[in-house]
């Protein structure tokens, strides 16, 4: 036995199953698990993850995709025809949820999405579980055809939590599927029977949550506690003298719930979040009472350290009619010029949508990250004839920590921009953004920044 962290867990769980491709995209809790794997293989976004993930499923290889929860959003078309489809060889997707709103745009709960999916979630709470989940989700997705959602959240995320891990072994397994259109094609002539093996396998998951060891009660109180995701050792106070029953997998296990409300006199449900297991809970119960046990959290920059002033004062000058931008460090600083951002990726695509609105003067300020993340708003600025003016900020990879591995340059050439230049930002002046202003189109500033 070795001690180990959630993260270091779900690596090791990697390892002993066998698994043979990770990718992913980096973000808030996820970054942290995909640091424990050398060989992953950075993807441009989530969605491009999620499909290089599913052909290895299909050719027979166990495959490994990390990602935090609004990028499973960006992963979503990919990951719905997947359940579809389903799985040959098992397929774990790892999604992190910022329950807490401590680095992310919102709270989003990740948990939806195995019903979106009508697929088998798994939710540790210890780092144990997180070893014992991953292994078992390649079991799982195996026996039942479908891939499997592992949801992390803050408190088992803590690097500092550490448990003692008692490893295991799955057989290697690497098995070609076999060739069929009715079966691995997604069309209108295949879509009847590809949905219906899928209401099969789901039936079989409803009835695998009732027997899971994932799912178990503890304690003797009066008073029952219902919790699913991991909680801190503070708020675990609030289970004490209580009968508790944990939940690991959605589907919820309807049943065993109702058998637990039975023993006690009062039923409280604990959750973080968008209120998911209240939800569920409440469709099965009628004696409940919802406590969201969330504490606000002043959200800190990745980036604090990097002074960006020069820039937007510059840009400020410029005295746009509108200035977009996406959920990127540089967005947490007080004096940012942004004042409108919708999602990671997606500045690009807004300034174009403000300027064909009839904004004169659309300013677009992007990380390095969100910029080849929404690299399809190149090809829309393009598309749309939109005069936008992009400024990048490059501060050595997403998050100023993970290199894009791309050339910023001919990326922006490559898909129509009329004007790229490059600077340091210690070169940035107003003759620069008049520069960029003189053209017409989609115009690229690239400015260096040297993340600390």
């Amino acid at each position: 036995m070795t001690k180990k962290n959630a993260m270091q867990a779900i690596r090791a769980a990697f390892k002993d199953a066998k698994g043979e491709f990770v990718s992913g995209y980096p973000g808030y809790l996820a970054s942290s698990i995909i640091r424990e794997f050398p060989e992953f293989r950075d993807s441009i976004s989530e969605r491009s993850a999620m499909s290089l993930a599913h052909m290895h499923s299909y050719l027979g290889k166990r495959a490994l995709v990390v990602m935090k929860n609004a990028g499973l959003n960006d992963a979503a078309l990919p990951f719905r025809n997947a359940c579809d489809l389903g799985t040959n060889a098992g397929l774990v997707i790892v999604v992190s949820d910022d329950a807490q709103g401590k680095m992310s745009e919102n709270k989003q709960d990740s948990r939806f999405y195995s019903d979106v999916g009508k697929t088998l979630l798994l939710e540790p709470k210890t780092p144990g579980e997180a070893y014992k989940m991953t292994v078992e989700g390649f079991r799982l997705s195996e026996k039942y055809g479908l891939p499997v959602l592992l949801r992390v959240t803050n408190a088992v995320s803590n690097p500092f939590i550490t448990e003692n891990i008692e490893r295991k072994k799955l057989e290697k397994r690497k098995r070609r599927a076999k060739k069929s259109q009715s079966r691995w094609v997604l069309n209108p002539l295949t879509a009847s029977d590809i949905t219906r093996r899928h209401k099969q396998r789901y039936e079989k998951l409803v009835e695998y949550a009732e027997e899971s060891e994932f799912n178990r009660e503890s304690g003797e109180g009066k008073s029952g506690v219902v919790y699913s995701q991991a909680i801190s050792p503070k708020q675990k106070k609030l289970t004490d003298g209580k009968s508790v029953f944990e939940i690991g997998t959605f589907p919820l296990p309807k049943e065993k719930l109702k058998r637990f409300n039975q023993k006690v006199e009062s039923l409280e449900v604990l959750d973080e979040g968008e209120g998911f297991l209240e939800q569920k809970v409440c469709s099965v119960l009628s004696n409940v009472q919802p406590q969201n046990i969330a504490q606000r959290q002043n959200a800190q920059g990745h980036m604090a350290n990097v002074d960006y002033s020069s820039l937007f004062k510059l840009v400020k000058q410029r005295r746009a009619g509108v200035v977009v931008g996406d959920f990127g460090s540089y967005t947490l600083a007080r004096e940012s010029p942004v004042e409108y951002g919708l999602h990671y990726g997606g500045a690009i695509s807004s300034a174009t949508g403000a300027n064909i609105s009839g904004v004169k003067k659309v300013y677009a300020l992007v990380g390095d990250g969100g910029f080849t993340h929404g690299v399809s708003g190149l090809a829309e600025a393009v598309k749309q004839r939109a005069d936008i003016n992009c400024v990048v900020i490059d501060n050595g990879g997403i998050s100023g920590k993970r290199p894009t591995g791309m050339n910023l340059n001919k990326l922006a050439r490559g898909n129509g921009a009329t004007f790229v230049r490059r600077v340091d930002y210690e070169d940035l002046n107003r003759k620069t953004f008049d520069d960029m202003e003189k053209h017409k189109g989609l115009k690229v500033l690239i400015v260096n920044y040297k993340a600390n």
